[in-house]
This record gives C-alpha cells, structure tokens and sequence, in this order.
C-alpha cells in the first residue's frame, strides 16, 4: 500500500504533546505511516513549530503546560487563510472541550489513547480538506482577477444608463431579470451585478435552463442523496447549496419547465429546500439573477410561465439593448476584441482600416455583440499585416442587412431606375472586386460562391460586352 505522503502532497504533521513517551512513540508511528512529521511539547512550542514549518496538520493536545490547546487554535484561528488543519487530542474528562474547539475551527478529535488506524484516517481525511480549501482559495484568487475585468464597453446613452442602473440596484439584495436579445451581454450584465454587490466575495453560479432537463432539475439544483437515486453512490450538494452568500445566475429561464418553476418558487419564497432523497430541511441565502431572450409575459399569457415566478424573479428589471440599437459602441468593441485577439493569437493586427470600422458599424449584428467578437477574431486571423482591412471581414459583413453602398440609391420610381437582374450581379460583383482591390478569391469568398464561379461569370461579363 502507498504511504500517504505518497498520496497526498504537503502532508507534513505536528504532534503537540507534553507527555514526551507518547509524544514520541506518535511521532514514530506516524512517520511509519510516511507522514514527515515533528513534535512539540508545549503551547509555546507549537507556536514557534507552526510559523516555522507551515505544517499541513496538526494534532493538538487541549492540556498543555503555558498555552493551552485552546490558546493555540485561537492563534490559528486569526491567522490568515492556509494555517494547518487542527485535530485536538482529548482525555475521557475533556471531550466537551474537544466538542468546544471544532466550533473554533478544528476539525476533529481523538480521544488518547489513539487508535493509530482511525488517527491515520483522520490525518488523510484532514490533508484532504487542507488541500480542497488551496484550490478554492487559488480558483477565489482567478476568479477575482477575472471579475477585474469584467466591463460593460460603450459610450452610448443606452450603455451608460444600464451601467447606472446596475450600479444603483448591486448593493440591495433585490433579485433581477435581464431581459434582451441572444448575444447582448446579458451574461456579463449579471456578473456586474454580483461584482458590485455585497456578495462579491462568494460565488458567481451560473445556470443554463435552457440544457437542464426537468428530470434532473431538483437534482441539479438542489441534490441528493446517497441512494436518492439509481446510480446516486453519494451526496451531492447542488447548485443552490454553491451558490449559497453569492448569486445564482439563471439563464434562459423562460426555457424552465412548469415542474421546475413550481420548485423554484418554492425555495424563492422559504430560502429552504431537501436534497433529492433526503429528509433535512436546508437552507441557503441566494441572490437571483435571470437572464430571457423572450418575452415572459407573453409566455405567462399564454401559460408558459408562472406569473408568481414572474414577480418573484423581476423585482428590477434591466434590458440589455441590442447592437443594431447602439451602433456608436460598435468602433470601441470593434477595437477591444481586436486588441484582445491579437494577445490571444499573436496576431501583429494594431489597428482598423476606417472602412472596416464603417462596414462593422453599418452591419445590423443578428448576433449582437458575440457575432461581432467572432467577427473581428476572425479578421484578426486571417489579417496578413498589421492593419485589419475591409477585406479581412467576413463575407456576412459585407454582404449582410444594413449594407448600403454597393448599389445606386434608387431615385424616385421611372423607366430608366429599372435593371435587370443579370445587370443587378454585374454591378454587384464589380463593386465588390473594388472593395477587394481585384482580389477574385476574397471577393468569391464574400460572395459566398465558388472561385470557379466568379471567374466564370467575369468571362461572360467580358464576352457579353
């Protein structure tokens, strides 16, 4: 069998004991065990073995001579994250405080004489735990310096009221439902929301109702138990229970089945729920944030939704407005998705053509703001200089709605406005091989057509004339 310092890094053991023969026969059995392991026989001791070594556990007697066990948690206790996991060792007559000290922090107790099998047990289980709390504390540490970045881009009116709105309604505990278009930034709205709210420094839980099927929902949501379930081979704590202090991000909600939203509800209203399976009523402290890309009161009338659910989900509603309907913003997202593609490819692209800059803010963006940061990545890539240039854009951009130019204005309605259909192409494909600077694969490209196409149909062009 593995020794467990094998098994598990950083394992490095305390033994803080004052009767020396049991402090070193524990000593000796540990490292045995493979444990690296040292020992201390007093409070005082134990402090000075602590800053020094930063060990990984720490078996703490309650009774020692100058500091008590106690005194020594309590140190601990005020110490900055890290410190070492505590497991008190306890006589027949100090079990109450044994009991005491886990309210202060330790994890566990033995009572001496130890079992030398569940002592090991208890070590393991303890590294365990140290080591799942240096991952949350490093994934808390990226999650910070992600939500750093978090912002809204834009100058337009419409950007800046919703940035005023969000930060007047973050600090209250009021749920909120985003309303707005698929690609809006709805997403990035409710981590603004829980970025500047008092519970900025718990989690951010994000929820896609749109992929959670009913069958799993209460699940999901809320757990289980062991043997809840076929397959359920042990708890698991839900969505609700990590978001619990933080804020739960319900997206697509309008996709939430009516089962689901009776459920919902339910915990809305109580702050309770039971895992799947089980028999304890829990409760948790969640703000709720929603986010639709469809309209919810047409869906309660046309029973869809539950109207309760409505009420309770939009105390605040905010609407996160299209890009067609804050174009002044498009140059400035334009700019920063370039910037950051080019740090994510290696890309040497500095800057925009201002042609490319007009035809990306004249496109109408179907998928908004997430459209236009493909878009630009894609330019970005395919850019062969350090100026991104109209002809880098993809084919829709060019070629999509809200594109004028490539044709004559119609004047008012005469004989002479009317061309057919094969004139219509010709001046269509001849602007566009303008724009490409006679470039017959990017124009093909944009055109959405086969090179072979294009030539052939430049031949016919040149043999009609």
């Amino acid at each position: 069998m593995p020794k467990a310092a094998e098994r598990i890094e950083l394992g490095r053991v305390l033994v803080v004991e004052d009767d020396d023969a049991y402090r070193q026969f524990l000593v000796a059995e540990l490292r045995d065990f493979g444990f690296p392991v040292e020992g201390a026989g007093d409070g005082q001791s134990a402090v000075a073995a602590i800053e020094s070594t930063s060990p990984a556990v720490v078996l703490l007697d309650i009774r020692l001579p100058g500091l008590s066990g106690i005194d020594v948690l309590r140190r601990l206790a005020s110490s900055a994250d890290g410190g070492p996991q505590v497991v008190m060792l306890t006589g027949h007559g100090t079990i109450d405080t044994a009991i005491e000290a886990m309210k202060l922090g330790a994890y566990d107790y033995l009572t001496k004489p130890c079992d030398l099998s569940e002592m090991r047990a208890v070590i393991e289980r303890a590294l365990e735990r140290r080591e799942l709390q240096r991952e949350n504390a490093a994934l808390r540490t990226i999650l910070r310096r992600k939500e750093g970045e978090v912002e809204l881009i834009g100058r337009s009116r419409t950007m800046n009221d919703l940035e005023q709105r969000i930060a007047r309604i973050a600090p209250t505990d009021a749920n909120v439902l985003l309303i707005g278009e698929s690609g809006t930034g709805k997403e990035l709205a409710a981590q603004l929301v829980h970025r500047h709210s008092r519970r900025a420094d718990k989690a951010f839980v994000d929820v896609n109702c749109g992929a959670l099927p009913e069958t799993l929902f209460e699940s999901e949501f809320f757990g289980h138990e062991k043997g809840a379930f076929t397959g359920a081979a042990s708890r698991k704590s839900g969505l609700v229970e990590a978001a619990d202090g933080g804020t739960l991000f319900l997206d697509e909600v309008s996709e939430m089945p009516q089962a689901s939203q009776v459920k919902l509800l339910r915990f809305l209203e109580t702050g309770g729920f039971r895992r799947l399976g089980g028999v304890t009523q829990l409760t948790a402290s969640v703000r709720v944030v929603a986010a639709s890309n469809r309209s919810i009161e047409s869906l309660i009338d046309g029973g869809g939704f539950r109207r309760d659910l409505f009420f309770r989900l939009a105390v605040v509603t905010l609407e996160v407005a299209p890009l067609r309907e804050r174009r002044d913003d498009v140059p400035l997202l334009s700019e920063h998705f370039m910037r950051r593609a080019a740090l994510d490819t290696g890309c040497r692209v500095s800057s925009i053509e201002p042609a490319a800059l007009d035809a990306l803010s004249r496109y109408d963006w179907p998928g908004n703001v997430r459209e236009l940061r493909n878009a630009v990545e894609s330019a970005v890539i395919l850019c062969d200089g350090n100026i991104l240039r109209l002809r880098d854009l993809p084919a829709r951009v060019l070629t999509g709605p809200s594109r004028p130019g490539l044709l004559p204005e119609p004047g008012p309605f005469s004989a002479t406005a009317i061309r057919t259909l094969a004139e219509v192409e010709r001046m269509h494909i001849e602007a566009m091989l303008g724009y490409f600077d006679g470039h017959r694969e990017r124009t093909a490209r944009a055109l959405g057509i086969a090179t072979k196409t294009l030539y052939r149909k430049l031949r016919e062009f040149e043999e009609s004339k």
